[in-house]
């Protein structure tokens, strides 16, 4: 496994060394290079808690923010809520498995949205059941730099 930095270095994680990782648009993607492989997605939002407003909690401000999840708590203060969407891109359907995981540091709050997409089909192939395995792991065991 490989340590993984998000752009920006707010946040790290574990992938398998063979993926590739490259920057996109707002953070950075991640895929197996073997063909017709998911793609793993992050983007790390920092946002700055008003002063003298009544304390945020991470929990709170993922249900506010964090998707359809139920926030749950992880290690060292961090939050992290999970749920999964079905879309469709060109015609056809995928699954998008996202994470977001939330941390306040006063007077900031980030948030890591983590998401993995797969085609519909391809849910139930052996390979990718064992990298959604893989990312159940790594994802939740993310760390937020200091």
């Amino acid at each position: 496994m490989k340590t993984v930095t998000s752009r920006g270095g707010q946040v790290q994680f574990l992938l398998p060394e063979d993926w590739v990782v490259e920057p996109s648009d707002n953070g950075i993607q991640a895929y197996s290079p073997q063909p017709a492989s998911g793609t793993l997605r992050l983007d790390v939002l920092t946002f700055r808690l008003r002063s003298g407003a009544a304390p945020q909690s991470a929990d709170h401000l993922l249900r506010r923010l964090g998707g359809n999840g139920e926030p749950v708590p992880l290690a060292n203060g961090v939050w992290m809520a999970r749920y999964r969407k079905e879309s469709a891109e060109d015609g056809v359907p995928n699954v998008q498995t996202y994470w977001h995981l939330g941390l306040v540091r006063d007077p900031e709050y980030f948030e890591a949205i983590f998401s993995y997409t797969l085609d519909q089909d391809q849910l139930e192939e052996p390979r990718h059941k064992a990298d959604l395995e893989m990312l159940e792991r790594e994802v939740p065991a993310a760390r937020f730099a200091k």
